[in-house]
């Protein structure tokens, strides 16, 4: 286990990292093998969010969707180089999280963006990713995935491994330990205050501890516009997303076990962006096929207590038929024992990017994962903490300021 640091008064770090998730544990990582003393500041996940009263992460979670095709030609590079380096960090840390059991893309022809560039098929074509097609009406697939089912009317577009899913929690302790066996300090408490002092930064916490640094990166996702963590406002979105979980007995999931993850454009009045990750054993002990989506009753928050409130008490059950339809409809020869539905949140940008960026004098920023930021989250990590060690940043990428 990562050595705790929890209580202090005034120490001297080199940087603060606020918000040990995807992005901060990834910063945290990063600064750390720059020789830089990293205090990794953020709470652990609550043991009953009903009664949590302080921060919530999107991150509480055992499967998300990895691939390299993407929208975003951009985004596709960084996630790229952060998916050929997930055995590399297995291997530093000894913590397994990469499951390289390949991605399945099904999308309806009549409903991609004519001529933009950006629909699956162009973009796994255009960015020499392999695959395998299959054009509507070319029920082949059915054969090489006898559980799954989709419309004859849609593609399939077969991306193998090193597609696949990540498991956040354990990708988060990977980083950790990488990070603790490089000097970081990890502070289990939630942050309520950075500001600047004549040296550079200061940090306080739920508990009044106060560390002291040079600089801060603050990786807070839905939080980082709360609790007096920057000198601005960031142009953030935040929406709620909701997933379900379909339990499976054991046989069950050790026969649907090499399943492949799934991202299907479903034509349906109140789902939209459909993805589904094969069954996996959650903390309980039993196995879930999670699914995910936009629904038409998300909501909004624009406020911290917003966000707690639909964290502790949300009506996530409010599209559950439609879940249940869809899970069903997909998986139609698998049978679920129980469908339960889970919170979530995620934090989004105009323009669909992260912002990783200068905010203050000794205050940086990395957030804004748009809803796909875990699988490239150790690059996007490692672009935010080389822009904090000496301002280095890729002379191809575009900057990604607010």
């Amino acid at each position: 286990m990562p050595v705790l640091w929890r209580r202090c008064r005034m120490a001297e770090f080199d940087t603060i990292v606020v918000g040990n998730g995807l992005f901060g544990s990834a910063a945290a990582r990063h600064l750390s093998q720059l020789g830089e003393r990293v205090a990794l500041m953020g709470p652990d996940e609550p043991p009953d969010q009903s009664r949590h009263q302080g921060v919530f992460s999107s991150h509480y979670d055992q499967g998300r969707l990895t691939r390299f095709q993407d929208r975003n030609p951009s985004w596709a590079a960084i996630t790229r180089r952060a998916v050929e380096n997930y055995a590399s960090l297995e291997a530093l840390s000894g913590v397994g999280f990469h499951y390289p059991v390949g991605a399945v893309i099904v999308g309806d022809p009549s409903r991609d963006a004519e001529g933009s560039g950006d629909d699956p098929l162009t973009r796994v074509r255009e960015d020499g990713i392999v695959h395998d097609y299959y054009e509507p009406g070319d029920g082949a697939w059915r054969t090489r995935f006898p559980d799954l089912d989709f419309p004859d009317s849609h593609y399939l577009i077969h991306e193998p491994a090193p597609a696949g899913f990540i498991n956040p929690r354990r990708l988060i302790r990977a980083q950790n330990v990488v990070a603790v066996a490089h000097g970081a300090t990890i502070i289990r408490e939630a942050v309520t205050g950075v500001r600047s002092s004549r040296d550079g930064v200061i940090a306080k916490t739920h508990t009044n501890t106060t560390v002291t640094a040079r600089k801060a990166l603050v990786a807070a996702g839905a939080f980082t516009n709360f609790n007096d963590l920057l000198p601005v406002q960031l142009p953030l979105e935040i929406k709620t997303e909701v997933v379900v979980l379909g339990r499976v007995d054991g046989s069950t999931a050790k026969r649907l076990s090499d399943a492949p993850t799934v991202k299907y454009a479903i034509d349906d009045p109140v789902l939209e962006g459909i993805y589904v990750v094969p069954p996996l054993r959650y903390p309980d002990g039993n196995h879930y096929v999670k699914l995910g989506a936009n629904t038409t009753a998300d909501i909004y928050p624009t406020s911290l207590a917003e966000i707690q409130d639909w964290f502790r008490r949300g009506d996530s059950d409010v599209c559950l038929p439609s879940f249940e339809r869809a899970l069903g409809a997909m998986w139609p020869g698998t049978e679920f024992q129980t469908v339960e539905t889970k919170r979530c949140i995620l934090c989004r940008t105009a323009d669909s990017r992260p912002i990783i960026d200068r905010v203050g004098d000794s205050v940086f920023v990395a957030t804004a994962g748009n809803g796909g930021g875990a699988k490239g989250s150790d690059a996007w990590g490692e672009l935010a903490a080389g822009l904090v060690h000496d301002g280095r940043w890729p002379a191809n990428l575009a900057p990604l300021s607010m």
